[in-house]
């Protein structure tokens, strides 16, 4: 019995892992570099006139040799690489740099004109006005089929300018846009304030080689007075009304964005765009 238990002692002992707490075998250092080697290396100091070094850095570092003193620094201050390597690879880095350090072409200017028209539509109103400018009449039978309201009063049309991925904004007063409150003793003479937001206008090719104006936000907002009671002494308050939407349009094409109506039925504003390209 007291040999069996000594044997699975033994054993025991021997199946035992190691103690967790010990540590990790350290790694051996690596050889400091051969003088030898270190004699072939060569400095050179590029001045880069165009790009930002570290940008340049960023693509030329895999021509490096690698080894342990070999080095590429970049300085955006002082727009120069320092190089210490062997003279091949500072050959195929200069090479690089040649190509890369170039300067960029100037994108071409690209002017946008918008327009913002707004139409008055009426059920009451006798007949339509024959003013309209030319690219809004053709939109006309379209919001006679869309809308079915009796008459299209032209209002005003605002022109802007902006360059290709650019931005427009416009605000100001204007008389009222509706009849209803041009007419109303209580509205009579208020103005409506209005104000528009080109945000992100983008000339862009289309998948057939069409060119299209992309808009990522166009915002028209309007107050309008809005009587709170049909009586006399009655207070007025302003009301927002307004249309938010993206675009994508043609150049020099007529755009129904939206629709808007104040307090009644019988009337609203139609928002229409338009974005042409200026040489």
């Amino acid at each position: 019995m007291t040999v069996l238990l000594t044997a699975c002692l033994a054993i025991s002992a021997v199946a035992a892992p190691q103690n967790s707490g010990q540590q990790p075998a350290q790694k051996p250092e690596q050889p400091e570099p051969d003088i030898t080697v270190l004699r072939q290396l060569k400095g050179k100091v590029f001045e880069l006139k165009y790009r930002q070094p570290s940008s340049i850095v960023r693509v030329i570092g895999p021509l490096g040799s690698g080894y342990r003193a070999a080095q590429i620094n970049p300085s955006d201050e002082l727009h120069t690489i320092t190089v210490r390597d062997f003279p091949e690879n500072i050959a195929a880095i200069e090479e690089a740099i040649k190509r890369l350090d170039t300067q960029e072409s100037a994108r071409p200017q690209i002017n946008l004109e918008t327009q913002v028209s707004l139409i008055a539509a009426s059920r009451t109103a006798a007949q339509t006005t024959s003013d309209m400018p030319p690219g809004i009449s053709s939109v006309l039978e379209e919001l006679r089929n869309t809308l079915k309201f009796k008459s299209y009063r032209y209002v005003t049309t605002y022109v802007n300018r902006t360059s290709d991925e650019g931005n427009i904004s416009s605000s100001g007063a204007a008389d009222s846009f509706f009849l209803t409150q041009s007419q109303s003793p209580l509205t009579k003479g208020m103005p409506n304030y209005y104000d528009y937001n080109f945000n992100g206008v983008r000339l862009t090719t289309g998948e057939n080689g069409e060119q299209m104006i992309n808009v990522k936000q166009f915002n028209f907002d309007v107050k309008v007075p809005i009587p709170l009671s049909q009586d006399a002494k009655a207070a007025v308050q302003y009301q927002s009304l307004g249309v938010r939407t993206p675009l994508s349009l043609r150049d020099k094409e007529y755009v129904v964005v939206g629709t808007t109506n104040a307090g009644s039925s019988d009337e609203a504003l139609i928002v229409i765009v338009s974005i042409r390209r200026i040489k």
